[in-house]
């Protein structure tokens, strides 16, 4: 067996290959058939897989000859070099054949391409725990925008754009806690600090981030649109980054790529001049602006104003906490809650159930708090309680021409959807609020037009102040005492 090892030993001093591999190996079958003691231990020791994977890993190009060099020597110290030979030595010799070869061994040795930056030392044990992804810049923006997260002051990856650095990476992905940037802890900094970071970063970036739990897999199938208005994201004070959206004009062919954000799509001008997408709005109508007004009356006074805790069956995400985002419960319990007539309003998104319950609401009023929510119509009716006493506020739409003023950059039009002009579908939503106003009017408290989002927003301030300080109309059964 020592006899084995020592020319097993002494041929790996040779460059590690493949031959050399082979040959070590014949030689120990060899002694296996011989019946030589401990060949068989060897043997299997030179099968393992990892011991191949190791010997690539230790290959050093360097090694090997340089054999023009080699070549060229020969013919120096030859005695009465042919004519053949000197001119083989001139063109080995000469500039180009030269730059030439040394290109071939670059590529041969794939030495080229960015030098990525060592690991820091002070990794973690485990590595489902922390992620350390490096990119290079190479002057192109990263790809993702960021949101921090107030409760916990965490900096997540709220988006990755389609096309850009991040996503071709496929390393970074929405829901991300980013721990570090370049070494320098961001927990706690305000996103345009985290910005700036970035921007000023050169070459690579190593970024240190905590993966989402589950991340989705799915891919969509894109769609094509034509625009029917000009947009401009640098003058919409809504889009969440201006910087990332995507300008066009009316007449212009989109392909949307990612419509995972029921508010803000990714999308191409075609023909695609590049291939990172950019922000646009959605194609969903912008209704009256009913959840708008509600985070802003919420933002306004948070200490009096709150929304519900919805319920959900999605897996709990990275950073999320039960209870704060949602109340993260099984399917089965989920049912169990639709069947006793817990939930005001629940439905199904990609595959997970999503919905407010009474419990939620409750939970709010317990701590002194207004619950601010907006709801389908048919859901007034099971509100309408003892126990919940809701101030119900109709948010009407005002007429069309108002409404093509103020919405005229939230609609598209699908290349399967009819083209109609935008009146019409401004005259048809202006028709199924009166309507609605109509079927349901017996159980509104207040109708309010929201012809303009801040002063809507200021007399919705106006009526809950003055529903506070005013006695109101209760159906008689909420005045009589419990049985």
């Amino acid at each position: 067996t020592s006899h084995l090892v020592s020319a097993f030993i002494s041929k790996l001093n040779k460059p590690p290959n493949s031959e050399v591999l082979s040959s070590v190996v014949d030689d120990v079958s060899h002694a296996v058939n011989r019946n030589v003691g401990g060949a068989q231990l060897l043997q299997e020791l030179l099968g393992a897989p990892w011991l191949h994977a190791l010997l690539q890993v230790l290959y050093d190009p360097g090694q090997q000859v340089n054999t023009q060099h080699a070549i060229m020597t020969v013919i120096q110290k030859g005695h009465r070099p042919s004519a053949e030979a000197r001119e083989l030595y001139g063109l080995l010799g000469s500039p180009h054949m030269q730059a030439l070869l040394s290109s071939h061994d670059s590529v041969a040795q794939s030495d080229y391409g960015p030098v990525l930056p060592p690991l820091p030392d002070d990794l973690p044990e485990d590595e489902e725990a922390v992620r350390i992804v490096c990119l290079v810049k190479n002057n192109q923006p990263l790809g993702a925008t960021i949101r921090r997260d107030e409760d916990t002051g965490g900096i997540y990856i709220a988006r990755v754009i389609h096309g850009g650095l991040a996503d071709r990476s496929g390393l970074l992905h929405p829901g991300d806690l980013v721990v570090e940037v370049n070494g320098h802890p961001v927990g706690g900094l305000d996103p345009e600090q985290v910005i700036q970071m970035l921007i000023h970063s050169q070459g690579t970036i190593l970024f240190k981030v905590i993966p989402k739990a589950a991340q989705s897999s799915s891919s969509q199938k894109p769609v094509y649109m034509r625009a029917m208005v000009d947009y401009f994201p640098q003058q919409d004070s809504s889009i969440p980054c201006p910087d990332a959206g995507m300008a066009f004009s009316r007449g212009d062919l989109l392909e949307v790529v990612d419509q995972s954000d029921g508010q803000w799509w990714q999308a191409r001008k075609l023909p695609c001049a590049v291939s990172c997408a950019g922000l646009i709005p959605s194609a969903r109508a912008s209704g009256v602006g009913v959840s708008e007004l509600r985070k802003r009356l919420i933002k306004l006074n948070p200490s009096t104003f709150q929304g519900p805790v919805p319920h959900t069956t999605r897996p709990m995400g990275a950073g999320e906490q039960t209870g704060r985002e949602y109340h993260f419960v099984t399917k089965e319990l989920f049912e169990y809650m639709v069947c006793n007539h817990r939930f005001v309003e629940y439905g199904e998104y990609r595959g997970h159930l999503y919905g407010t319950s009474t419990d939620a609401i409750d939970d709010v009023l317990k701590r002194g708090r207004m619950c601010v929510i907006d709801v389908e119509p048919h859901s007034i009716q099971p509100l309408r309680t003892r126990k919940l006493k809701p101030y119900v506020i109709f948010i009407k739409a005002p007429g069309p021409e108002r409404l093509r003023q103020t919405r005229r950059h939230a609609r598209l039009i699908t290349n399967c959807s009819v083209n109609r002009a935008f009146t019409d579908d401004f005259v048809e939503l202006e028709e199924a609020s009166r309507l609605m106003e109509a079927k349901y009017k017996h159980f509104f408290d207040c109708v309010l037009v929201n012809d303009d989002l801040q002063d809507a927003c200021m007399q919705l301030c106006s009526v809950i102040q003055q529903a506070q300080e005013e006695p109101q109309w209760i159906p008689v059964s909420w005045g009589r005492p419990e049985e």
